[in-house]
């Protein structure tokens, strides 16, 4: 049950960052082609060696520098800094010392969002190869680490079969006594008379026993726990949906 609510929430969730990503892909912008002449085009039609002109309001669709005009840009998207930053045409072979130096005055990079002022963009690197797409390269990669809820909930399991265990030796050892010890009244001469009975009789009670341990370790483990947690996960994702909050993966709910 747990399995279908999280795959169920995730693929809803899935389809809307996909459309996400559609729309987002048919973002246009202005570039010089065919002798000088405007064109708009897509952004992820931008090619290297293009000339993109940059207006207020534009998103940068390629990294690469500035060699007409002058901007204002926000870095937000790759920084974190509101503030803007200054853009102006770069020197003649000049040749940045931090190709993803994002307060370098020549230098513009995908992602970006034009404040203010108008220029033309030479285009150096794009899709992939831009710092945007090197970001977002090494985000996928890093799947190795497990979420801080999944975890905790791997500590629990572990610390709740230990108990388990622990408890199914203890139940397992104290029927035996019983069986052994408290039924021949702790009388040396019946318990004795006991291991006299036969290997029948005490294989009954170590199988009785070995049962016992069983029942233990199985009642032990939290079976309601993946569905309760997986359910609690889902209500949440959808609170976050109404707020226009999209959460892809249905463990990214406890950071979100």
């Amino acid at each position: 049950l747990s399995t279908v609510v999280a795959t169920y929430s995730e693929f809803k969730n899935e389809k809307s960052f996909q459309e996400l990503q559609r729309q987002a892909s048919l973002v246009k912008c202005k570039v010089f082609r065919n002798k000088g002449e405007l064109q708009t085009i897509f952004s992820s039609d931008v090619v290297v060696g293009d000339h993109v002109l940059l207006e207020a309001g534009d998103r940068i669709p390629a990294d690469g520098r500035i060699i007409a005009g002058e901007l204002l840009v926000n870095n937000a998207s790759l920084s974190g800094e509101s503030e803007s930053v200054r853009k102006q045409v770069s020197p003649l072979r000049y040749e940045p010392e931090d190709e993803e130096d994002f307060r370098d005055p020549y230098l513009v990079f995908r992602g970006s969002v034009v404040d203010d002022g108008e220029a033309v963009l030479l285009v150096s690197q794009v899709g992939k190869g831009t710092t945007y797409g090197r970001f977002a390269d090494d985000l996928e990669g890093k799947k190795d680490r497990e979420p801080p809820l999944k975890y905790k909930l791997s500590l629990l399991a572990d610390h709740i079969s230990k108990l388990g265990y622990i408890g199914a030796v203890c139940i397992a050892v104290s029927f035996m006594f019983k069986q052994i010890v408290i039924n021949n009244g702790f009388s040396w001469h019946q318990i004795s008379l006991f291991f006299t009975q036969g290997i029948g009789h005490l294989a009954h009670d170590l199988v009785t026993a070995v049962i016992l341990a069983i029942i233990v370790i199985v009642v032990a483990v939290p079976e309601g726990l993946p569905t309760m947690i997986a359910i609690v996960l889902s209500l949440n994702m959808r609170k976050l949906l109404k707020d226009q909050v999209l959460v892809r993966r249905l463990l990214g709910i406890e950071t979100a």
